[in-house]
């Protein structure tokens, strides 16, 4: 049941696509890149958090980015169990990701839903490597998420902050 609950997070990927002529139409400058497309293994560690023992992000993981354009792309973190896809817009070679899930454990026996708010940001240094950190903010609505969290060891309302980086493989 513990992992049922594991915050899941997030990573990137990337191939190198050259962004000179499609620099004027997204106000990006020339030199930037954007995200090479493809799958990424990556590391984590963590900066913050004060949600327990069970919201800590995996060491090694791998991201995968998909669908780039000079404006956005999608981001996949796949971990043991669980996915996470993340809606990302770029600017030049910085980009912000983000990502709201909420898990309803009434199917479990509990009145109870846990809202996870990810939020990812940081920097292409080049095309095929990103670097960044992600955080996610943690909350529980319904009339028994005090005795979730004494079940899951783990505090509501609640952050993470994990930096993150991934290289194309």
């Amino acid at each position: 049941m513990k992992k049922a609950i594991l915050l899941t997070f997030l990573t990137a990927c990337g191939t190198s696509t050259d962004l000179k002529d499609t620099a004027s139409d997204s106000g990006s400058s020339a030199g930037d890149w954007m995200p090479t497309e493809g799958s990424y293994p990556s590391t984590a560690d963590i900066a913050e958090n004060d949600c327990g023992n069970h919201a800590q992000l995996e060491n090694t993981f791998t991201s995968s980015v998909f669908s780039v354009s000079a404006e956005n792309y999608g981001l996949l973190f796949e971990f043991i169990e669980e996915n996470l896809e993340l809606d990302c817009s770029l600017s030049g070679t910085s980009f912000e990701c983000s990502a709201d899930v909420t898990e309803d454990y009434a199917s479990w026996g509990w009145a109870a839903m846990i809202k996870f708010e990810h939020s990812f940001s940081g920097s292409w240094p080049t095309s095929d490597n990103f670097e960044g950190a992600i955080t996610t903010g943690v909350d529980c609505v319904g009339s028994e998420c005090d005795g979730l969290a004494e079940v899951l060891e783990i505090t509501f309302p609640c952050n993470t902050s994990h930096s993150i980086e991934g290289a194309l493989e």
